[in-house]
């Protein structure tokens, strides 16, 4: 079942209030149990990912990072295009195996990729009547 508030969910404890406001009794105290702390450095593979401030600080760096710079760029390359100049130009981004497949104990990380790949194609199919190309690169290295 659906769950209506109007609080911001992406705040730790908002999110706590809504669901102690809306199920049982003693949710939003396991949930609390569970995830004990918003400082925690939680990474293990059982549980959800490590804390708010690092989810929010990973999402900063890697896609909010990426989109900055696409946005700028694309911008520029717009008026570019419109002024009747030719723009020929291509943004090649970074996501990684995590983000396309998962890894155990990156829920953040891999969610950050994931966005980028996305965001990739998203702005590929945006950015091509301009004369740009948007590709998403995704490394892994292997050992024997």
């Amino acid at each position: 079942r659906a769950i209506e508030g109007r609080s911001d969910v992406a705040l730790t404890g908002s999110a706590v209030r809504l669901l102690a406001a809306k199920r049982p009794p003693g949710a939003a105290a396991a949930f609390l149990a569970y995830f004990p702390s918003a400082d925690d450095d939680i990474s293990s593979g059982h549980r959800l990912p490590r804390s708010t401030p690092r989810l929010g600080a990973v999402i900063a760096v890697h896609l909010r990072g990426h989109f900055c710079t696409t946005r700028w760029a694309a911008s520029y390359w717009r008026d570019e295009a419109k002024a009747g100049r030719a723009v020929d130009r291509a943004v090649v981004n970074t996501s990684s195996l995590s983000g396309l497949f998962g890894n155990r104990g990156q829920t953040n990380y891999g969610a950050a990729k994931t966005g980028i790949a996305t965001f990739s194609m998203i702005a590929d199919a945006e950015l091509a009547r301009y004369g740009v190309r948007v590709n998403c690169i995704a490394p892994a290295a292997a050992s024997a």
